[in-house]
C-alpha cells in the first residue's frame, strides 16, 4: 500500500505505530523528519492492525491509498522501483516531483502510454485504486498489466 502522508496530518503518527514493514517513498539518509511527515510511504501489509485499519478505514474515500500487489519480497526494493517514477521531465527539461501514487492521478499514468505502462508493471502483478463513482459508492479501479476493470463494493473485501 502507498499511503500519502501529505494529505492528512494525522498520517505519519499512525504509520509510525504499525508493525508492517515501512519506508517512506522519498527517503534517503538526508531526509528530514518534516519531509517524512507529508511524503508518500510504503507499507507492505503482512497482517492487519490498529494503524492499517485506521489508514484504510480513514482513506479510502479521501483519496490518500493506493494498494499493490508485486513479486517484489523487500519493500525497501520496491520503494526503489517505484522512486524512479516519482520525478519527471517537463519542458526545458525541468525536472518535476510526480505524484503517481494519487489515486485520481495513476489512472491517467497508466493509460497514457504502453512503454509507461510495461514499465511501471514491472515488478507489479495488480493494483487497486480506490474511486468514488458518480452515484457516490465506494468502488475499485483494478489493473494488470494487461487489463483495467471496475469493481464495486464492497469494494476492498
Amino acid at each position: 500500500m502507498v499511503i500519502d502522508a501529505a494529505q492528512d496530518e494525522r498520517i505519519y503518527q499512525i504509520i509510525l505505530k504499525t508493525q508492517n514493514s515501512k519506508c517512506c517513498l522519498f527517503s534517503d539518509e538526508n531526509t528530514s523528519a518534516t519531509i517524512k511527515a507529508v511524503a508518500p510511504h510504503l507499507i507492505k501489509i503482512k497482517r492487519m492492525d490498529e494503524s492499517i485499519d485506521w489508514c484504510i478505514r480513514e482513506g479510502l474515500r479521501r483519496h490518500w491509498i493506493v494498494f499493490f500487489v508485486s513479486n517484489i519480497v523487500h519493500v525497501s526494493d520496491l520503494r526503489l522501483h517505484f522512486k524512479r517514477f516519482s520525478v519527471v521531465q517537463g519542458p526545458e527539461r525541468k525536472q518535476y516531483l510526480f505524484r503517481f501514487y494519487d489515486p485520481r492521478v495513476l489512472p491517467a499514468f497508466i493509460a497514457s502510454n504502453e512503454q509507461a505502462r510495461s514499465e511501471f508493471f514491472r515488478h507489479l502483478l495488480k493494483i487497486w485504486i480506490p474511486q468514488i463513482s458518480d452515484n457516490g459508492s465506494l468502488q475499485r479501479l483494478e489493473f494488470t498489466r494487461h487489463q483495467a476493470a471496475v469493481l464495486s463494493a464492497p469494494a476492498f473485501s
